[in-house]
């Protein structure tokens, strides 16, 4: 039968600040995030057995994994669903994906419906869209069904949001390039780059009538 071990020394990384290097008797056995060892209780002199080292374990484990996941979300902000893809991939478990996600949130990292509307504004301050190219956008970045409508209604209940307004204006921009062009062609251009950019056909028929550029055509000739 082995003799009992314990942890002689816990010493400072010379790599890293943040570190700290756990030895058995003249053995290294961990280099461990000073928040693990702190989580972990360890402390000189404690019997380092199988148990004790797989719990060690775990938690070290479970700080890489927010680490990692902490570097994804300061790359390029995501959503809750991406990134338990993005963790699902790399081979972590359900239960570890469930307690990073947990872990983020309290630490602010990670929250839906911030990034929905910070995606909103970005949208709409690259260029004007309508409800269904919003959706559109915010369903591909993986955020909920539920929070999607939330995020349309407030936008669409904005007072500084006018939907006919916001067409206009593109479809003033696009106008520029489309003088040699007749009325009635001029006016089926900017129809479909409308609607490419999610605007329903009542938005688009009210904020075309609006420009007098358009004189000329009308919804026969349409």
């Amino acid at each position: 039968m082995s003799e009992p071990a314990f942890i002689t020394r816990l010493v400072a990384s010379e790599k890293r600040i943040d570190e700290v290097v756990v030895m058995v008797g003249q053995r290294v056995v961990a280099t461990l995030p000073l928040s693990v060892v702190m989580e972990a209780g360890l402390k000189v002199g404690q019997a380092w057995d199988g148990a004790l080292a797989a719990r060690v374990k775990s938690l070290a484990d479970f700080n890489r994994a927010v680490s990692a996941a902490m570097k994804a979300v300061g790359r390029r902000p995501l959503s809750i669903r991406r990134l338990e893809g993005k963790m699902r991939k790399a081979g972590h478990d359900d239960d570890t994906i469930a307690r990073v996600v947990e872990r983020m949130k309290g630490l602010g990292a990670l929250d839906d419906e911030k990034f929905g509307r910070a995606l909103v504004a970005e949208i709409q301050s690259h260029k004007l869209a309508g409800p269904a190219l919003l959706r559109a956008k915010l369903q591909q970045r993986g955020l909920e069904q539920r929070l999607i409508a939330k995020l349309l209604r407030e936008t669409a209940e904005d007072p500084a949001r006018d939907a006919v307004a916001d067409a206009r204006e593109l479809a003033r921009k696009k106008l520029r390039g489309l003088s040699r062009l007749e009325p009635v062609t001029r006016k089926r251009r900017l129809w479909g780059m409308l609607a490419r950019r999610g605007f329903d056909s009542e938005t688009i028929s009210t904020a075309l009538s609006g420009l007098t550029e358009l004189s000329g055509s009308s919804e026969e000739e349409f």
